[in-house]
């Protein structure tokens, strides 16, 4: 039986290296698509230009909250619709764009890769990946502009019968009491 195909793990053996079989790389982003990377660059220059500026490290540590006026330029900018279908106001990333950008805001600030992780990764995608039509038409739009947050709630199985939780409208938000 002979191997038509050459292997680049026995060609090590053997003392050959078989380029062909790692090469070349994926194409780049920009060689897959050169709109998307466009927008890649602007959001990574727009989240550059808002640090120090509006994204205050030090008071959003001190704080313990991230400020309204960064949660409305993320809107704005298309930060919280990185996941989202263009079809429902979102910018529709791959996952390959969506990693340059979210690495470029984790190094920025901790705090902000979080809120945009959670609202993107797991509140907004579990309606684009799992919601109804009628579900998807009436929160991800809003969901993309910045104008609700998604989020997500655990708790632990023990006890659970003897916690209290409520909600209450404060402001725009809802807060949610309880252990």
């Amino acid at each position: 039986m002979t191997d038509t195909k050459p292997s680049f793990t026995r060609g090590l053996y053997a003392g050959a290296i078989f380029d062909a079989a790692i090469f070349p790389y994926p194409p780049t982003l920009e060689q897959r698509d050169a709109g998307e990377a466009a927008v890649v660059r602007r959001l990574i220059t727009g989240l550059r230009a808002l640090h120090g500026d509006l994204i205050i490290n030090e008071q959003i540590d001190s704080e313990e909250k991230v400020p309204e006026a960064v949660i409305t330029a993320f809107g704005e900018m298309g930060m919280l619709g990185l996941s989202i279908p263009k079809e429902y106001g979102g910018l529709g990333l791959s996952a390959t764009a969506y990693a340059r950008v979210f690495a470029t805001l984790a190094s920025i600030d901790a705090s902000l890769g979080v809120l945009v992780g959670v609202h993107c990764g797991l509140g907004s995608k579990a309606i684009v990946l799992f919601g109804n039509d009628a579900q998807k038409a009436r929160y991800l739009p809003d969901l993309a502009k910045g104008k609700m947050l998604a989020a997500y709630a655990t708790r632990s199985r023990r006890r659970a019968a003897t916690r209290r939780t409520s909600c209450r409208m404060l402001r725009r938000m809802r807060t949610v009491r309880g252990a």
